[in-house]
């Protein structure tokens, strides 16, 4: 078992330091995901957050130098497909919506006059 004494000052030091700083960043990442949610919807925050899960599976085998099997390789395409996927139909559906829009925009709008107005 290992005691407090047999732990060197620089090694409690360094834990403590490591401890802060994951807290900082938790507490950061924290902070910046509900600030995101606030401005997207939640299916958008979601799909960001699937695809920051891809990101931190391939830094991480790269930075660990842990291989990626063709396994691996499969799920992380799949994510990557489906959020671009979902990226496109998006933009599909709100130029679709966009365009109903400017359509109707030009056109005249009608006003239901009252009847002392129609005597003018």
């Amino acid at each position: 078992m290992l005691s407090v004494k047999s732990l060197s000052f620089e090694s409690i030091i360094t834990f403590l330091f490591l401890s802060i700083l994951n807290g900082v960043a938790f507490a950061s990442y924290n902070f910046a995901s509900t600030s995101v949610l606030q401005r997207l919807s939640v299916v958008q925050h979601a799909s960001l957050n699937s695809l920051r899960r891809v990101f931190a599976i391939v830094v991480t085998s790269f930075f660990f130098n842990v291989t990626l099997t063709t396994q691996k390789i499969i799920g992380i395409l799949i994510s990557v497909v489906g959020f671009a996927l979902y990226c496109v139909l998006r933009e599909r559906r709100n130029s679709s919506n966009l365009n109903v829009q400017r359509l109707t925009g030009l056109l005249p709008s009608v006003v239901e006059l009252s009847n002392s107005d129609r005597n003018l």
